[in-house]
């Protein structure tokens, strides 16, 4: 009996081994690095970069030689050789002139750097614009939760509403109150959940079917402010107190000069 009860935990851990794990909500960090291995354009844009670094390696050289096999003097009216006929065979080399292979290969290889300054900045935009769909895909699963748990706590509060009606300790006014309040926030929820399936529809081209969280990244502490930026505005300079120097110094000495009539229209800057 102990043998058999043995066998059977043991067969009933190979089997829950054997299960596949769950799968983990997709993070944004994830979602950033898929995007970038399922985005079709960086693909193009390597093959193309390969592609210019192999030519620029063609076009530094001189090209193939080639074997030319012909007949010269050969009669045409009755189509027999005669002492005159020669064959021909030769080898044809063409060399270019000047630098026109160097240049050649050089188009090439700034071609190719530039495809590949291209495709680094493409996946600054991808990984830039996976985040983004990946936000706007989790951000209303988390409102849809927070949702859930204001439409269950105004549940609790219609059901208490009810007793309290029932006992006599509330009037039909405080009941109306809730359902109401129950209405629009079915409404919101409703209204949240279009708003996740088009989300979700736009991460599926991003992402392909894969589970996101309800849930956003803790986002890391601000920088502190600069100790400059933190004294008083009476203490900065205006920015334009230089500028006004420079177009009318007499405006920005203490005591106005009797030369000038009118203040200049930049004096209100500073």
């Amino acid at each position: 009996m102990n043998t058999s009860y043995r066998l059977l935990v043991a067969a009933c851990g190979a089997a829950l081994c054997a299960l596949p794990a769950a799968a983990a909500p997709l993070s944004l960090d994830a979602a950033r690095t898929l995007a970038l291995t399922r985005a079709p354009q960086l693909m193009a844009l390597d093959s193309g970069r390969q592609a210019q670094e192999q030519d620029a390696i063609a076009a530094g050289q001189w090209p193939d030689p080639k074997i030319k096999l012909g007949e010269e003097k050969l009669p045409i009216n009755n189509f027999r050789a005669n002492d005159q006929t020669m064959d021909v065979i030769g080898i044809e080399q063409m060399i270019p002139g000047g630098r026109k292979a160097e240049l050649a290969a050089q188009n090439n290889r700034l071609t190719a750097e530039k495809m590949r300054s291209d495709g680094a900045g493409m996946q600054l935009t991808i990984r830039r614009d996976a985040g983004l769909a990946w936000l706007d895909a989790v951000y209303p699963r988390m409102v849809l939760k927070l949702l859930s748990q204001q439409l269950a706590a105004l549940d609790r509060r219609a059901a208490a509403q009810r007793l309290a009606l029932a006992a006599g300790r509330a009037g039909l006014a405080d009941n109306e109150a809730v359902a109401r309040s129950r209405l629009l926030l079915s409404d919101r929820i409703a209204a949240t959940r279009a708003d996740q399936a088009r989300a979700d529809a736009q991460a599926e081209r991003w992402f392909g079917p894969v589970e996101l969280p309800d849930t956003l990244p803790q986002l890391p502490p601000l920088p502190p402010l600069h100790p400059s930026l933190i004294r008083s505005p009476s203490r900065n300079p205006c920015p334009l107190r230089r500028l006004c120097r420079l177009l009318c110094p007499a405006w920005c000495q203490p005591i106005r000069p009797r030369c000038c009539s009118s203040p200049p229209p930049h004096r209100r800057l500073c």
